[in-house]
C-alpha cells in the first residue's frame, strides 16, 4: 500500500497517505495474543467444541440459559480475539462448568480445553487482558464509525497509546515496542496529527511543522473529516462484490443503479 501511495502522489501531490489506524491497533492486538498462548489455546479449543455440534450447543443452553454462546474470533477481523478473552474472563466459572460436563473421550478439543482450564496461569492471564486491553476492541469499533472528525479519530488513537505506555508486567515492553513501531513507520499519521492540531487550535504557528509547501490555507480545512481508516473502502468492496458475482449475467444498468442506492443508503 505504501508503494502504491508513493506512485499516486505523483498525480495527487497534496495527498497524504495514512496506514489504516484500525489495522494498526489490530496488529498490537495480534502481538498481545502471541504473549498469552494458554488463553489462545482456551479460545481455540472451546470454539472447536461447539462448532457443528447441535447436541453440545443444546447442553450449553440448558446449563447456562442466560449466557451468550462463546464468541468465535476470526483472525482477519479486528480485535475479535481480545473480545473473546474478555468474554472468558467475565464468564469463566460458567464456561468451566459447561466444558467439564462433557466427556473428554468424545473429542480432542474437549480434552485440551479441560486441561487448559486447569492451568495455574490461565485466570491471571485473563484478568490481565481484561483489565489492560478491554479498550482495544472499543477503540477499533469507534474508529470504524462514519463521519468521525480527524480530531476525534486521533484522540482515540492517542488514548490507546497513553494506556499502553502505562502498562506493567513482563510483556509490557514488547507491546509498547510494537505500538511505537507501527506508529513511527506510519509517516502520514505524523503529518495528519500536525494538521489536526492546526484545525483544533492547539497549534497557532505554521512554522517548523514540516507540512507540504504546496498546500494552500484553504486545503487544510478539507482535512477536518479526513478518514484515517480503510473501513469505508472495505465496505464498498463488499457492496460491489454483490454486483460483480459470476451468477449475475443479465443485470441491466438501471437495476445496478437501484441496487447501489439500496446498498449504500439502507
Amino acid at each position: 500500500m505504501k508503494k502504491a501511495a508513493r506512485h499516486l502522489q505523483v498525480f495527487y501531490i497534496k495527498m497524504v497517505h495514512v496506514t489504516c489506524l484500525a489495522h494498526v491497533l489490530h496488529r498490537v492486538a495480534e502481538d498481545i495474543r502471541s504473549h498469552f498462548p494458554v488463553v489462545d489455546d482456551l479460545v481455540a479449543n472451546v470454539k472447536k467444541i461447539f462448532r457443528k455440534s447441535p447436541h453440545r450447543l443444546q447442553i450449553f443452553k440448558t446449563l447456562e440459559p442466560d449466557l451468550a454462546l462463546p464468541p468465535e474470533p476470526i483472525l482477519t477481523r479486528w480485535g475479535t480475539w481480545i473480545s473473546a478473552a474478555i468474554y472468558y474472563c467475565e464468564h469463566f466459572e460458567s464456561i468451566k462448568h459447561v466444558v467439564e460436563s462433557f466427556d473428554s473421550n468424545d473429542s480432542v478439543a474437549i480434552k485440551k480445553a479441560q486441561d487448559v482450564l486447569k492451568s495455574q496461569t490461565l485466570q491471571a492471564n485473563l484478568i490481565y487482558i481484561k483489565s489492560n486491553f478491554e479498550c482495544l476492541p472499543t477503540a477499533i469499533k469507534q474508529l470504524q464509525e462514519q463521519k468521525l472528525s480527524l480530531f476525534d479519530s486521533i484522540k482515540i488513537t492517542e488514548t490507546i497509546s497513553g494506556i499502553v505506555k502505562k502498562l506493567q508486567g513482563q510483556h509490557s515492553d514488547s507491546i509498547k515496542t510494537k505500538l511505537d513501531s507501527v506508529l513511527n513507520s506510519n509517516t502520514g499519521y505524523k503529518m495528519i496529527c500536525k494538521i489536526s492540531k492546526i484545525l483544533s487550535g492547539e497549534e497557532e504557528s505554521m512554522t517548523n511543522l514540516g507540512l507540504p509547501e504546496d498546500m494552500t490555507l484553504d486545503d487544510f480545512s478539507y482535512f477536518k473529516y479526513a478518514p484515517i481508516t480503510s473501513t469505508d473502502v472495505e465496505r464498498s468492496f463488499s457492496k460491489y462484490k454483490n454486483l460483480v458475482t459470476d451468477n449475475r449475467r443479465s443485470l441491466k444498468l438501471d437495476n445496478i443503479r437501484k441496487s447501489m442506492i439500496v446498498q449504500c443508503n439502507f
